[in-house]
């Protein structure tokens, strides 16, 4: 028992040593590494690899990008048009391709809503607001989408955060945006009026706001019918 606290000490330096050797290997690996990913050899085949990832990429989204008519025949029979699957393939691809883009997470819950897939619509819409907290028609969404469910607690929560946002954010968001772009040059011999139908929405989110907080006061269930009917989720 008297050489156990010798053999002890040496188990630990032992340790120790092993410890600081490995913490040496890692730090020269890290330094290797540096020098590689800094050297013109290497910067340069990331940049064609990257070049050759983004040229598939828009390979694939050229093959499954729609003509876009169902959206243009959306707008002009109020919302009576509908919205078929290749919508949802594209959106899917492009929300995939560039994650930090609300647009494309945006208009994806636009066509999952219209497919069928409602709870998909939210968890997309809730992905945009994260991405654009300032872009009004997300939160509009959503509000009529807990609005249609009964839910009218949530659907005041994001009516009141749409209405509380700058109309002049969200036609900056439209009309920059390469994404809204494609919908827009799709018919050019269509007019979006893209900012009536932003007053129009402001003017939908304040109504439904109100029936919201009738139902939470238990009144005027007949008007909140009509309402579930006459407002839609819209892509701007």
């Amino acid at each position: 028992m008297r050489g156990f606290p010798g053999i002890l000490i040496k188990v630990i330096v032992t340790v120790g040593l092993a410890g600081a050797i490995l913490v040496t290997i890692r730090q020269d690996v890290m330094k290797i590494r540096t020098r590689i990913l800094a050297n013109p050899l290497t910067i340069s085949l990331i940049k064609q690899q990257q070049k050759v990832k983004a040229k598939a990429m828009a390979i694939t989204l050229n093959h499954h990008k729609p003509s876009f008519e169902d959206f243009v025949a959306y707008r002009i029979a109020n919302g009576q048009a509908g919205i078929s699957r290749n919508y949802v393939v594209y959106y899917e691809r492009l929300a995939e391709y560039m994650p930090q883009k609300a647009e494309a997470h945006a208009l994806l819950g636009f066509c999952y809503y219209h497919t069928g897939k409602r709870e998909e619509a939210k968890a997309a819409f809730i992905k945009a607001i994260q991405l654009n907290p300032d872009f009004f028609w997300t939160p509009f969404n959503l509000g009529v989408i807990y609005f249609h469910q009964d839910r009218y607690q949530e659907a005041a929560v994001m009516l009141r955060r749409a209405l509380a946002l700058k109309p002049e954010a969200t036609l900056k968001t439209i009309f920059s945006s390469k994404i809204y772009g494609e919908i827009i040059r799709s018919a050019p011999n269509f007019d979006y009026a893209v900012e009536e139908n932003l007053k129009a929405g402001y003017r939908d989110a304040y109504r439904l706001l109100l029936l919201a907080s009738d139902q939470l006061n238990k009144s005027h269930r007949a008007s909140a019918d009509a309402s579930r009917q006459q407002i839609l989720i819209q892509f701007f």
